[in-house]
C-alpha cells in the first residue's frame, strides 16, 4: 500500500513540475507574430490598424458635408454626397439631400422614417412618414434628433460616432 501511495505521489510531483516548465518563459498566445514595418500606427487593444476617419468634404454653401459610416445604440447612419440612409430598431429612414454642417456642427434636413415589423404588410397602406434629422457633430460624436412631421417632441434623441457600426436589432 505505501508503494503505491508513494509511486502516485512521485507521478503527480513529475506531472507538476513539466506542466509548471512548460509555462515559464512562454507566451500564452498560440500564434507567433513577428514585428512588420507599417506606415499606420496599430491600437494595442485591437489587432487591426487605425484608420484615420474619413473627413467631411467642404461643401459649396460654406459649411462641411458630412460623410461616412456613423454608428450607435439603436442606429447607423450612412452618409454620401448623394444622401444618407438610416437604420433603425424596427425601423429605416432616408435623406435624399447631403447633410450639410454649419460652422458649429449644426444640421437640420427633412427625410422619410419608414416603420418596420414582423408579419405581412398591407397594401395600400402608407408605412413612410415625413421626418425631420436635426443634430450636431462635435469631432467624432453626433447627436441625433429624429422628428416626425407633426409631432411636438422627438422619437428619438440618440448618440452616434464616426466610423463605428450601429448596434441595430431589427424586428423580422
Amino acid at each position: 500500500m505505501n508503494n503505491a501511495f508513494l509511486l502516485i505521489a512521485v507521478a503527480l510531483l513529475s506531472l507538476w513540475t513539466l506542466q509548471d516548465n512548460s509555462c515559464r518563459g512562454k507566451s500564452t498566445n498560440t500564434k507567433e507574430s513577428k514585428p512588420t514595418a507599417s506606415s499606420s500606427p496599430v491600437n494595442t487593444v485591437s489587432p487591426e490598424p487605425i484608420k484615420p476617419p474619413p473627413p467631411t468634404t467642404p461643401a459649396t454653401s460654406g459649411g462641411e458635408k458630412l460623410s461616412g459610416l456613423w454608428g450607435g445604440l439603436h442606429v447607423t447612419l450612412e452618409s454620401s454626397d448623394q444622401g444618407s440612409t438610416l437604420e433603425f430598431d424596427c425601423a429605416s429612414g432616408s435623406i435624399s439631400e447631403p447633410i450639410l454642417l454649419d460652422s458649429g456642427g449644426r444640421f437640420d434636413v427633412p427625410g422619410s422614417y419608414t416603420r418596420q415589423g414582423p408579419g405581412p404588410t398591407r397594401e395600400g397602406v402608407a408605412h413612410d412618414t415625413r421626418a425631420h434629422y436635426s443634430g450636431r457633430v462635435t469631432g467624432e460624436t453626433m447627436e441625433l434628433e429624429v422628428r416626425l412631421e407633426g409631432a411636438s417632441k422627438p422619437i428619438f434623441d440618440l448618440a452616434l460616432t464616426r466610423g463605428k457600426q450601429g448596434k441595430v436589432t431589427k424586428c423580422y
